[in-house]
C-alpha cells in the first residue's frame, strides 16, 4: 500500500471524514481511492478506509459525479 495509508486508516478509525465532516477534501480525494483495484492496492489491511469509500460513495452526487459516459478516455 502507499506510504499515505496508515496515516489515513488512523484519522479514519476516529473520524468519519478526512477532515472530521464531510468536507472538499473527501471530494478530492474520493476518485483517486476508489480506484485503489486499478493501481494493485489491496485495502484489505484498512477497514476504516474501506468504511470512508463506503460512505462517501453512498451520497448521492459521488454517484452522480462517478458516472462515466460510454465511450469517456482519459487520453
Amino acid at each position: 500500500m502507499c506510504l499515505l495509508a496508515k496515516p489515513v486508516e488512523r484519522n479514519l478509525a476516529e473520524n468519519e471524514f478526512l477532515a472530521g465532516p464531510y468536507y472538499l477534501v473527501d471530494i478530492a480525494a474520493y476518485p483517486w481511492i476508489v480506484v485503489h483495484e486499478w493501481a494493485a492496492v489491496d485495502l484489505a489491511d484498512y477497514p476504516a478506509i474501506q468504511g470512508w469509500l463506503e460512505r462517501v460513495g453512498n451520497r448521492a452526487a459521488v454517484r452522480r459525479g462517478m458516472q462515466v459516459p460510454d465511450g469517456a478516455r482519459l487520453g
